[in-house]
């Protein structure tokens, strides 16, 4: 009789080394036989080679996340299988990951906020996420189906593992993914969601993402305002899901008639390098949301990581971090 397979997804941030730290703990809790990466856009004809080179330690992989799941795999001895990839490069999902992820987007966006174009980020911002939509349901089948071929393979070319009572495969994955655990036991295989954060709150953006009807101007802003904050911070809190929880709360409390204001004093300051010719970036346009915070809401963004933890405690208190089985947050 064949071994059950059981998926085991990690959901929480995975953009720092620091994020890393959960799939640590899951990997010593869990004792997984092998460990999946997410991988967007990954033609099924490269999917193979990209395995290899990443069971060999040939740095594919160069974000700060991925470096240390490399080491992570080495420790352990934790072998991969990639369940995320494409049939074929013109898939209709590869196509949306080029959409989503395209410069222009992102340059559209940057645009907006430096301009001090209120609307015009909201528009970028609904954009982002009406196609993050579609790309995640996409996505998400995809995968489940593509788990008929790597599950076979995996017993094909780990023979005694036919004598195991179960098989189990560690996924990292983002909050906005977590309906596939529900689409992974409906086509038969033991799945199980384990989290980084308790209670659970998503960030604006992954909210957006998971939601299926219009994005208002109030939910499109407060997302927005989310990212600015967490682009201000980002240097110091180490931990995203640090982060995360830190941006979400503050945002919470910059309405859109807040953040049009903001926006106003950017657009202002924009002028005012421009006349100096000095270049305005995105960290300068993050500089004013702090000062308009500090000066409007009597909200001051913390500078150093000390200050982080000790904002992050008062805004957040009730928060842990580490790991959490699905029992677990229903028990919070």
């Amino acid at each position: 009789m064949a071994p059950k397979f059981r998926f085991i997804f990690v959901f929480g941030p995975h953009r720092s080394a620091e994020d890393s730290k959960s799939l640590i703990q899951a990997a010593k809790r869990f004792k997984p036989h092998f460990f999946s990466t997410e991988s967007g856009g990954l033609p099924e004809s490269e999917r193979r080679n990209f395995e290899d080179a990443l069971n060999k330690g040939v740095g594919l992989l160069t974000a700060e996340f991925d470096v240390s799941v490399m080491e992570l795999v080495g420790q352990h001895k934790i072998p991969i299988k990639q369940f995320d990839y494409q049939p074929d490069r013109t898939a209709q999902n590869t196509e949306l990951i080029k959409t989503v992820m395209h410069p222009d987007i992102i340059k559209k966006m940057n645009e907006a906020i430096l301009s001090g174009d209120h609307k015009a980020a909201l528009d970028a911002e609904r954009e982002f996420n009406q196609s993050m939509r579609q790309l995640l349901k996409g996505k998400h089948e995809q995968i489940v189906a593509n788990a008929r071929t790597v599950t076979k393979e995996i017993l094909d070319e780990h023979p005694e593992l036919r004598n195991e009572p179960e098989v189990r495969i560690l996924m990292p994955f983002g909050t906005g993914h977590h309906d596939i655990v529900n689409d992974f036991r409906s086509a038969g295989y033991g799945a199980e969601a384990v989290y980084t954060r308790r209670p659970l709150r998503v960030s604006p953006t992954v909210r957006l993402m998971r939601e299926s009807g219009p994005i208002t101007d109030n939910a499109a802003s407060y997302s927005l305002m989310s990212g600015i904050i967490a682009d201000y911070c980002k240097e110091i809190a180490g931990d995203t899901n640090k982060l995360d929880a830190f941006s979400d709360e503050i945002a919470q409390r910059v309405s859109i008639s807040d953040a049009r204001k903001i926006f106003h004093e950017i657009a202002g300051a924009r002028e005012k390098f421009h006349k100096a010719g000095i270049e305005f970036t995105i960290p300068d346009a993050s500089e004013v949301t702090a000062r308009w915070l500090d000066k409007n809401k009597g909200i001051v963004l913390p500078k150093t990581p000390q200050e982080f933890e000790a904002a992050l405690k008062k805004v957040a208190p009730t928060v842990e971090f580490g790991l959490f089985s699905e029992k677990e947050m229903e028990e919070r």
